[in-house]
C-alpha cells in the first residue's frame, strides 16, 4: 500500500477513535453533574437554608421553608417541696378553725354570776351538766338537732379527756361548751390553792379538743364561795347558776314528774339546769321542748342569753348573812 494511502487510513482511525472518546466523556461528565446535583438537593432539604443571596437560592429556600411550632403555654412551677428536718415528720397543713371560735355573741361585762336573762325576752337556756357520757349524750344531741334547738354543756375535764370525740361532735353541731372543773369537786371544800387548778385544767382540756376556750363556769353543785368566785373571776370567765332546775338527779324520778315540774318553773330568761346523764332528762325533753316551742319560747345558748341581757339584775343577799355560812352564794330553788 502506498506511503499516501496509510497516512490518510491512520488519520480517519484516529479521528473515528476520537470521536469515540468524546462520547465517552462526555457521558462520564454528564453522570458525574448528575450526581452532584443530587447531593446538593439532599444538602438543601438537611439543611436550614441562610438568607437568600441571589435569585437562585430564593426559590429553594422558600419551597422547603417549614414553620417552627409554637411552644406550648408554660404552666406555674409547682411549689417547692421542704422536707422535714432529720428525724422529725411533715406536718399536714394546720385545720381550719372550728366553727363558733369568731363572731361569738358578746357578753356584758358587768355579768359575774347569772341566774336568769332578761325577763322582757321569750326565750331560754337549756343547759346540761356532768359528762359527757356516751350512753345518753347521742340520743340527747339527736333530739336537739332534730328540734333545731342548741344547749350549753358543761362537761367535766377528765371525761371530756375520756371521750374527745363526743366532746369535739357536740361543739361541731353548734352547742357551746362550758366549764364544769376537772375533777368536780365541791370547790369550797378544796384549799383555795386548789380552786384554780381545777378551773384552769378544764379549760385547758375542752381548748386542747375543740380550739375554744369556755366562757362559762358552773361549780359543782353550783357551790360557791368567795375564794371561788375570785378563782373565777380572775380567769375572765363568768359564773353560771340557773332558775329552773329540773331535779333530775333527785334517784326514782320519772320523766313525766320532770316534766311537770319544769313547766311550772320556766318563765322568760330562764336558765334550766339538767344532767345529759340521766335517762329520763332525755326521755322527757321532746315534750319540754315542744311544749315551750308552742308557748311562745325560743331556745338559746347561755352566750346568746347573755348578750341579750341588757341589764343587770339586783339579786338580794342570800338569807342568813353574818352566819358562817353566809359567804356561800347558792342559786335559787327552781
Amino acid at each position: 500500500m502506498p506511503q499516501r494511502h496509510r497516512a490518510s487510513l491512520w488519520s480517519q482511525l484516529g479521528r473515528v477513535l476520537a470521536a469515540a472518546l468524546g462520547l465517552v466523556g462526555a457521558a462520564l461528565l454528564a453522570a458525574l453533574l448528575s450526581a452532584a446535583t443530587q447531593s446538593m438537593s439532599t444538602l438543601a432539604l438537611d439543611t436550614p437554608a441562610a438568607s437568600p443571596s441571589g435569585p437562585g437560592t430564593a426559590l429553594s429556600t422558600t419551597a422547603y421553608a417549614v414553620e417552627a411550632p409554637s411552644p406550648p403555654p408554660s404552666e406555674p412551677p409547682p411549689a417547692p417541696f421542704s422536707p422535714a428536718p432529720a428525724g422529725e415528720q411533715a406536718q399536714p397543713p394546720p385545720a381550719p378553725a372550728p366553727p363558733g371560735v369568731e363572731g361569738l355573741p358578746r357578753i356584758p361585762p358587768w355579768l359575774k354570776v347569772f341566774y336568769r336573762g332578761d325577763p322582757s325576752r321569750k326565750v331560754v337556756a337549756l343547759t346540761f351538766d356532768d359528762g359527757p357520757r356516751p350512753e345518753h349524750l347521742s340520743r340527747l344531741l339527736a333530739i336537739l338537732d332534730r328540734s333545731h334547738v342548741k344547749a350549753t354543756f358543761f362537761f367535766v375535764g377528765i371525761q371530756a379527756e375520756k371521750y374527745p370525740n363526743w366532746v369535739r361532735m357536740t361543739a361541731q353541731a353548734g352547742h357551746e361548751i362550758g366549764n364544769h372543773t376537772y375533777d368536780h369537786l365541791r370547790l369550797p371544800l378544796i384549799p383555795d390553792c386548789d380552786k384554780g387548778p381545777e378551773i384552769g385544767r378544764c379549760q385547758q382540756a375542752i381548748w386542747d379538743i375543740t380550739g375554744e376556750r369556755p366562757r362559762f363556769v358552773r361549780p359543782p353543785g353550783c357551790e360557791l364561795d368567795a375564794a371561788t368566785l375570785r378563782a373565777i373571776l380572775e380567769r375572765g370567765l363568768v359564773v353560771a347558776m340557773y332558775d329552773v332546775n329540773l331535779r333530775d338527779d333527785t334517784p326514782n324520778l320519772s320523766s313525766r314528774a320532770i316534766l311537770r315540774h319544769a313547766l311550772a318553773c320556766v318563765r322568760p330568761g330562764s336558765i334550766i339546769l339538767g344532767h345529759s346523764n340521766v335517762e329520763a332528762t332525755v326521755d322527757m325533753l321532746p315534750d319540754l321542748i315542744s311544749a315551750l316551742q308552742t308557748r311562745g319560747y325560743r331556745f338559746v345558748t347561755l352566750s346568746e342569753l347573755a348578750a341579750e341581757t341588757t341589764a343587770p339584775r339586783r339579786v338580794s343577799a342570800p338569807r342568813g348573812a353574818g352566819s358562817p355560812r353566809a359567804s356561800s352564794i347558792r342559786a335559787p330553788r327552781g
